[in-house]
């Protein structure tokens, strides 16, 4: 009772209340019996016992909480070992990265010893990727330059475009009545220009249009004149063979002389075409003969293996490669867009500018930094036109390193399978061999048809030099190249007159609007 006056809690133990029975390890003992001996196997399982038999279970679980949290310990610090040596691990994996591509390197340089190739050679290859790699460097280092002068000028931009709105915002506030009227006016007027200048602008594509459709008429026609000369010519042609038909109706040979024309020609293009075919199967024959002694040779096949690693290694670096420029490329668009936007911001402001000087009520002092405003815009503008010859000039380095690629891809599947490579080649080699042997026949029979042939092409041709209307007939043709030249000279000048016409139209609508803007 008093300890739960005073709010003391009495401690818990194992040990029994009553104080006049015995305590074993096992629990309470019973009561002496009427025959005056105690039960030694009756056991009395009250609230004392449970409270001890929980005490021991609490007891247990502790020790076993102490050595898990013992392993956790252990186990904690093996992680952190574990995660040490991983960081080690990367950074061997990176030094052995760098020492197999310097190996790789060392390698070839050797194998090109050995294929005979000269130290001095080797020397200059390694001073020209040295050289390469310095002119890379130093073109990073003026790009980086150059961005970071780029976000100077840009952050420079922005907070002289911050000061001219203030002070636009200033003298705004300072206006009077009739000053913001006659500002709105203003403003009025130049939404009314902005709508001329692009009313102009339609007009200007309208004549341009007119123009090219002017011109591909003229071009039309100059097809149709020419398609009715050609007619023209045609049926001079075939009156021509009317009257010599009528004049030599008694003679049959000149048909056949005529004949025999249209077989020589024939035969020289037959000719030709066979000569030329002889020549791609000579060809064919020796790169399939140097192919042939290519894959003979077992040195030879042993580094076309090694070249298809070092292949492999290049695509690697390839890709690598084109996330680092797309990267780049990327960061370049980032900066343009944001150069594009302060060039617009500071063509508002010359606008505005340009209003409050015809108020009247603007300082000196603002002039000057009018003047420097459009100086650096100047200098944004040449920057812009640097980074989009730069932006050209990775893109078709991209183009020019994809076909390489794709190139060195072909020939990796054309030269995969040595086998089958050799059984083609060996096929192609009799095929060849059948077809050059077929053709070097027929080249025989069409030279004896061609030194028959020509022999009576000299006898017509001295028949046509004899006969009047062979000369008539080269008479017209002169004429007619003459007659086209007269027509050329006269589109010509067409075109020009046309030219003259638009420019003056264009003269005239721009001084119409240099008068409006100026505002007489």
């Amino acid at each position: 009772m008093d300890s739960a006056k005073t709010g003391l809690a009495r401690p818990i133990s194992t040990r029994p209340l009553s104080s006049a029975r015995a305590m074993t390890n096992t629990g309470l003992i019973a009561p002496k019996s009427s025959r005056g001996k105690t039960a030694l196997r009756r056991q009395i399982q009250d609230k004392s016992y449970f409270i001890g038999l929980l005490r021991s279970k609490i007891n247990e679980i502790n020790n076993e909480k102490n050595v898990l949290m013992r392993e956790c310990d252990i186990m904690g610090k093996e992680e952190a070992r574990i995660g040490v040596y991983r960081q080690k691990a990367e950074t061997l994996a990176k030094e052995l990265n760098d020492l197999n591509l310097d190996l790789i390197t060392y390698n070839e340089f050797i194998d090109r010893i050995r294929m005979g190739d000269d130290i001095n050679g080797l020397r200059n290859i390694i001073n020209d990727i040295k050289n390469e790699n310095e002119i890379l460097t130093a073109n990073l280092e003026n790009d980086f330059s150059q961005l970071k002068n780029m976000e100077r000028i840009a952050k420079a931009n922005e907070e002289e475009l911050q000061k001219i709105l203030d002070n636009i915002n200033t003298i705004k506030s300072q206006f009077t009545i009739e000053q913001r009227a006659e500002y709105e006016s203003m403003q009025s007027m130049n939404e009314d220009l902005g709508r001329e200048c692009l009313s102009l602008k339609n007009e200007i594509e309208i004549w341009n249009n007119k123009k090219s459709a002017i011109e591909s008429k003229i071009t039309n026609d100059e097809s149709i004149i020419r398609m009715e000369m050609l007619q023209l010519i045609s049926k001079l042609r075939h009156l021509e063979r009317q009257k010599n038909e009528l004049i030599n109706t008694d003679s049959s040979e000149e048909n056949e002389r005529g004949h025999l024309l249209a077989q020589v020609k024939r035969d020289n293009a037959y000719i030709s075409n066979l000569e030329s075919k002889i020549e791609e199967y000579t060809k064919l024959i020796d790169d399939v003969n140097n192919e042939i002694e290519f894959y003979r040779d077992g040195e030879k096949v042993a580094k076309f293996s090694d070249l298809k690693q070092k292949e492999k290694m290049h695509e690697s670096f390839m890709t690598s490669f084109t996330s680092e420029r797309d990267k780049l490329l990327s960061q370049t668009e980032v900066v343009n867009n944001e150069i594009n936007d302060m060039s617009s911001k500071l063509s508002r402001a010359l606008k505005y500018l340009a209003m409050l000087q015809q108020i009247g009520d603007v300082s000196s002092g603002t002039y000057n930094i009018l003047n420097e405003l459009i100086i650096q815009k100047r200098k944004l503008e040449l920057d812009l036109y640097k980074i989009r010859q730069q932006k050209i000039k990775a893109e078709t380095d991209k183009d020019n390193l994809s076909a390489k690629i794709d190139k060195v891809q072909e020939n990796i599947n054309l030269y995969s399978d040595i086998g089958k490579l050799k059984k083609q080649m060996e096929l192609k080699l009799a095929n060849t061999n059948k077809k050059v042997e077929n053709i070097k026949n027929e080249i025989a029979q069409v030279r004896l048809q061609i030194e028959s042939s020509n022999s009576e092409i000299r006898e017509i041709r001295l028949e046509l030099e004899r006969n009047p209307t062979y000369a008539e007939v080269k008479q017209l043709e002169s004429e007619l190249k003459s007659l086209l030249q007269v027509n050329e000279t006269l589109r010509s000048n067409d075109s020009s007159r046309m030219m003259d016409e638009i420019k003056n139209v264009a003269l005239e609508s721009t001084k119409k609007y240099n008068q409006s803007l100026l505002g007489f």
